[in-house]
C-alpha cells in the first residue's frame, strides 16, 4: 500500500481532484475557498475523508505561501502536495490501526538526546533548545508535534521491516559468538615488577632534570564574567533580545574588539584568576576556560544556564617542586610505567 503512494498524483483520480480543487483558484483564489472552514471532501481512503480543511492545514505545514502555490499550478504542485497528504493520511491511519504509540516520556529523552541542544559537556541545554525554536520561528508544542509524528513513522517503518526474517548462518553465527567460552591461562607479574615505593629520590630527581620541559605545569591569568538575560537584557528570559546581542558579541570577537573595549560596553564587572592551574575544588566554568587555554584567547561559550565571556591573558609555564606530593606521585608512577615497559619488552 505505502508503495504506490508515490504514483497517485499522476492517477486520473487526481487528475479530477485537481479540477475540482483550480476551478475554484481560478474564480475566487485560494483564500475565499479554504479561509471559510469548510469539511467538503477531497478526497477519501475507505470511509475516512479528507477535507479541504485537512489540506489547507497541510499546506501550512508545508510552510508555502499562497502566492507561491499559484505561481507554481502549472508545475503541478497541487497535485504533489495532495499526494503527499494522502500518503502522510495513509501512514498516520496504519499507526493508529496498528496501535503504535510514542509516550511523553520517551519523546521528551528525544528531544534532551538530540545532538543539536547538548552542551560540550552532552547535556540538554535549555539555551541551545530555545534559540533553536526562535531561529526557526517555531513553538515548543509545534516541534514536539513534528517530532512526534516523525518518530511514530519511524516506529511504523521500523515495525514492517522487523518481520523479514535473518538467514540461518547469521542467527547461528551471532548465537556462537554471544555463547562461546575460553579458558585462558596467565601469569601475574606484578610481584616481579620494581615497587612504586622503591624508587629511589636520586632516579626520580634524575628523570625530573631530563624531562624538566615536559612536566612543567601551565598556569594561566584569565578574566572573564557570566552572561544571563537578567544582566544583559534585564529579562528573567531567553528571549529574541538576548540571543541577538549574544551575537553581536560573537561578532565584535570575530573582528578582532579587545575584550577590555566589550566589557567596558556592556558595564559588567569580570572574576580575574591569577596564576590558575586545575585542583579537585575547580569551579566547572573556570576548568572549561582552563582546558581551552590552547584556543582562542577571547571566546563566548555555552554554559547550558548561562553564557561565558573571557579572555586569556597570559599562560605560565611552571615546574612544580618535588615536595609537592602529587607531583611526586606523578613521577613515581611513570617510572614504574617506565619500568614494566622495559621489564616486559625483555621477556
Amino acid at each position: 500500500m505505502i508503495s504506490n503512494l508515490r504514483n497517485f498524483a499522476k492517477t486520473g483520480i487526481a487528475k479530477v481532484l485537481m479540477v475540482i480543487i483550480i476551478i475554484p483558484f481560478v474564480f475566487w483564489g485560494m483564500g475565499g475557498v479554504f479561509s471559510s472552514g469548510s469539511t467538503n471532501s477531497i478526497a477519501k481512503i475507505n470511509n475516512y475523508n479528507i477535507s479541504t480543511q485537512d489540506l489547507v492545514d497541510h499546506l501550512n505545514e508545508a510552510r508555502l505561501d499562497l502566492e507561491t502555490i499559484k505561481q507554481n499550478i502549472d508545475n503541478n504542485v497541487l497535485e504533489e502536495l495532495l499526494g503527499n497528504l494522502v500518503s502522510n493520511t495513509l501512514i498516520q491511519m496504519e499507526i493508529e490501526d496498528l496501535n503504535i504509540y510514542i509516550s511523553e516520556k520517551v519523546l521528551i529523552e528525544k528531544i534532551k538526546k538530540n545532538k543539536a541542544f547538548l552542551d560540550n559537556q552532552n547535556k540538554f541545554s535549555r539555551t541551545k533548545y530555545e534559540k533553536f525554536l526562535l531561529l526557526n520561528n517555531m513553538t515548543a508544542p509545534d516541534f514536539e508535534i513534528r517530532l512526534k509524528k516523525s518518530e511514530l513513522q519511524k516506529n511504523l517503518f521500523s515495525y514492517i521491516s522487523g518481520g523479514i526474517k535473518s538467514p540461518f548462518f547469521i542467527t547461528n553465527n551471532t548465537f556462537k559468538e554471544q555463547r562461546k567460552k575460553l579458558d585462558i591461562k596467565f601469569i601475574n607479574l606484578i610481584n616481579v615488577y620494581k615497587k612504586k615505593e622503591s624508587f629511589s629520590n636520586d632516579e626520580i630527581q634524575s628523570y625530573i632534570n631530563e624531562n624538566k620541559d615536559n612536566l612543567k605545569n601551565e598556569h594561566i591569568d584569565f578574566s572573564y564574567l557570566k552572561l544571563t538575560p537578567q544582566n544583559l537584557v534585564e529579562s528573567n528570559e531567553y528571549n529574541e533580545l538576548f540571543f541577538e546581542k549574544i551575537d553581536e558579541l560573537e561578532n565584535k570577537i570575530s573582528n578582532g574588539i579587545k575584550f577590555k573595549n566589550i566589557i567596558s560596553e556592556l558595564k559588567i564587572q569580570p572574576t580575574i584568576k591569577t596564576n590558575y592551574i586545575l585542583n579537585n575544588k575547580n569551579d566547572k566554568t573556570e576548568e572549561k576556560i582552563y582546558k581551552k587555554r590552547n584556543e582562542d584567547k577571547i571566546q563566548l561559550i555555552d554554559e547550558n544556564e548561562f553564557y561565558v565571556l573571557y579572555e586569556i591573558s597570559k599562560i605560565n609555564k611552571i615546574l612544580p617542586n618535588l615536595d609537592d606530593e602529587s607531583f611526586r606521585n606523578k613521577i613515581t608512577e611513570i617510572l614504574f610505567e617506565k619500568s614494566k615497559y622495559e621489564y616486559n619488552f625483555k621477556l
